[in-house]
Formats: C-alpha cells, sequence, structure tokens
C-alpha cells in the first residue's frame, strides 16, 4: 500500500471510487478527483503518481455508476445526478447535470441508483418519498429522458441483476405494512409484446398460468382486501376484490395476470408555430382532433386539458372479432376530442388498463384565434 496527500484545501470524506480508463476517479463530500500514475499514465507508484482535483461540486454517499462511457454520481444533497467523463482526450473533465431538465424528480432527494444496460440503458434511482425515477441515456444521441414511476405503496430499494430476455430490475416495496420483493416483467423491459395473454401492465401483480380454464383465481393472499385489474387470456376483464386471497371471474381462464393498476400520464411541451403575423404564443388555441402513432397497443384516452373529458381511443373495427380481445395495434390512430379555447396547447394522454401504449408520435389539428 502507498499513501498520498493531495493538495486539498479542505478535508473531504471520501464517498466513492471508479476506475475509468487511465484513472481512478474520487468522490467526495466536497469535490471530485482523479489519481493517475503520472505523466507517462503508467501504474501508480510511490514515485509516480498524479492527484488533480476536476470539479467541486460534492458527492452524496451513494455508489457512483458507469453508465457507458459515463460515470454519474448523487450530488450532495441528492437532488441532482452528474455526470462525469473528459470532454476531449485530456483536455479538463466537465461534470454536467443530468437533471438540468427536470429538477423536480429529485426535489425531495434521491436515495439509492442502480443501472441496467440491456437492452437499453436506464438509470434507476429510489426518492426519499419512496417514489421509483428511471432515466434513459443514449450516450451517442446525446438523450437523457427522466420518467417517473409512481406506485400504491413506497419503493424502499432497486437493484439490477443480469438477464436473459433484458437486465432485471428488481424492487423492495412497501405496502400496507407489508415489505414485498417485486420485478419489472422483463418481457416489457425487453420490449417483446408477443404474447398478449402473458402481459403485465399491473403493480404488485401475479401471472397464474392454469393447466385447465377456472374462473376461480387462488395465491393472491399479498393482495387481500384490494380492487384489482385483472388481465384474462388477453382481454381486460372488470374489476374484482380480493377475498380469502383469491378472487372469482365471470368466464373461465387458462392465463390471469392479476395486480394493482396505476395510471401513466403523457402531456407534450407547449409549442410555437410561425405564423404569417408573428409567432403563435399568447394566442387562443382550439384542438379539435388528436393523431397518434401507436406500437403495440390497445387502451388509453385523449383529453383536451387534464379536467377535461377524456375520449377513450377505439380498437375495434367491422373486422374485429367480437369474441375475443382486439389484438394489439401498430398503426395510425385519431380521435376528436371535446375542446375549449386556451392559451395555448394542454392534450394529455394517458392509461391505466393492463395494456401497453407505445406512443411514437402526436399530431395535434386545430385553429388559432387572435393577435
Amino acid at each position: 500500500g502507498v499513501s498520498f496527500i493531495p493538495a486539498a484545501q479542505q478535508s473531504n470524506k471520501l464517498q466513492w471510487m471508479v476506475s475509468h480508463g487511465v484513472n481512478l476517479v474520487l468522490g467526495t463530500n466536497g469535490d471530485e478527483w482523479t489519481v493517475s500514475g503520472g505523466t507517462d499514465q503508467g501504474p501508480i507508484t510511490p514515485t509516480s503518481v498524479s492527484i488533480q482535483r476536476r470539479s467541486g461540486y460534492g458527492s452524496q454517499f451513494i455508489p457512483a455508476l458507469l453508465i457507458g462511457e459515463t460515470i454519474a454520481f448523487v450530488q450532495r444533497g441528492g437532488r441532482k445526478v452528474r455526470s462525469v467523463a473528459p470532454r476531449q482526450e485530456g483536455l479538463v473533465w466537465a461534470a454536467a447535470d443530468m437533471t438540468v431538465l427536470a429538477e423536480h424528480v429529485a426535489r425531495v432527494g434521491i436515495v439509492q441508483t442502480a443501472v441496467m444496460h440491456f437492452p437499453q440503458t436506464i438509470l434507476w434511482a429510489v426518492t426519499g418519498d419512496g417514489r421509483l425515477l428511471g432515466m434513459t441515456f443514449e450516450q451517442e444521441q446525446n438523450v437523457f429522458a427522466w420518467h417517473v414511476h409512481e406506485t400504491d405503496g413506497a419503493v424502499e430499494s432497486v437493484g439490477v441483476v443480469f438477464g436473459a430476455e433484458s437486465d432485471e430490475v428488481w424492487l423492495a416495496v412497501r405496502r400496507n405494512g407489508k415489505r414485498l420483493i417485486e420485478r419489472l416483467d422483463p418481457r416489457v423491459m425487453a420490449l417483446t409484446f408477443s404474447d398478449q395473454s402473458k402481459l403485465i401492465f399491473l403493480d404488485c401483480s401475479k401471472r397464474v398460468e392454469l393447466a385447465t380454464a377456472s374462473a376461480t383465481i387462488t395465491g393472491l393472499a399479498h393482495l387481500e382486501g384490494r380492487e384489482v385489474t385483472v388481465l384474462g387470456d388477453g382481454a381486460e376483464m372488470p374489476t374484482a376484490r380480493v377475498v380469502g386471497g383469491s378472487i372469482t371471474l365471470e368466464r373461465a381462464v387458462r392465463v390471469a395476470v392479476v395486480g394493482l393498476p396505476f395510471t401513466s400520464e403523457l402531456q407534450p411541451m407547449r409549442v410555437d408555430i410561425p405564423m404569417a403575423d408573428g409567432t403563435s404564443q399568447h394566442r387562443q388555441w382550439r384542438t379539435s382532433r388528436v393523431g397518434l402513432y401507436l406500437h403495440e397497443s390497445l387502451g388509453g384516452e385523449v383529453a383536451d386539458a387534464p379536467g377535461a373529458r377524456f375520449e377513450k381511443l377505439n380498437y375495434r373495427d367491422a373486422g374485429t372479432l367480437t369474441d375475443a380481445p382486439p389484438p394489439l395495434f401498430t398503426g395510425e390512430k385519431e380521435t376528436a376530442i371535446e375542446s375549449n379555447a386556451r392559451p395555448g396547447v394542454d392534450v394529455m394522454i394517458r392509461t391505466s388498463g393492463p395494456f401497453p401504449l407505445n406512443i411514437g408520435s402526436l399530431t395535434l389539428k386545430g385553429d388559432i384565434y387572435g393577435e
């Protein structure tokens, strides 16, 4: 072992260490450092070492993670995630703020993180109030997008292990005074929607596969007393209440997915349209129709604004079989909505059903009034 004293202005506690290229990157509660083997970039020896202070943000006592070629760490205070990587080879390092476009998501503070790399790269984080955050990160495309996953209960911990279809995301969740170990569906995480009857888009859910069809589904003690959503043989069924660890359906099924529903919401940012007499900002907008391009989707509803009347998306037509659930839909879907003149676009799409709703694009049709 060797011991070195850096030329530091403060004595700060070491919070994490990560190997990156020829450097050992250190995060303390006051600043960030790199340690390397001197000018020749060889191994660290008692006579050859280079210790450089790179930034002064400070770190929370949470292990930093290597996301692709970037190191991500939680800044002191827990409200920001920063990425550390060299700007160019041999030049000064940068510690960019990864929450700059979504400062509200970590306002209560991040207490734990984990990262998955397959099939997509997502940084997962648990907040102090029991929410699960995700940040989809594509370094080559300069994309980092935050998403919030709220559930009926409090997420206490998140972990990622390698899996065959996708990296598996495991959670410790406290619901109704019980701590449950749950896993995000690897097929869904891998964007595999080939078996509609086995899709899991419910929280605290359990998939029951029976040898013979039955209307009674057992093994649901963890949902005792709860009103649950049921996907039976690929069709959404009426809600049921769990009594004695079981539910009774209106018809027999072979495959049932039973769990708690959650609501996913999508609302685009306000847009600006160049007009002949200036900007479209500060004028009255009236959106009459909403067009969506969907991929392997069912369910969902659209409204002019969060408090307006929601119109359900219709997936049945004259050629759809009536004695079976409609298959997942890929293509364009347009619907009329009840609208009012308002200063901007506040259209919202939401879903709380047991099906995916994958939106590739959104088109608005309407009128703009005023000067």
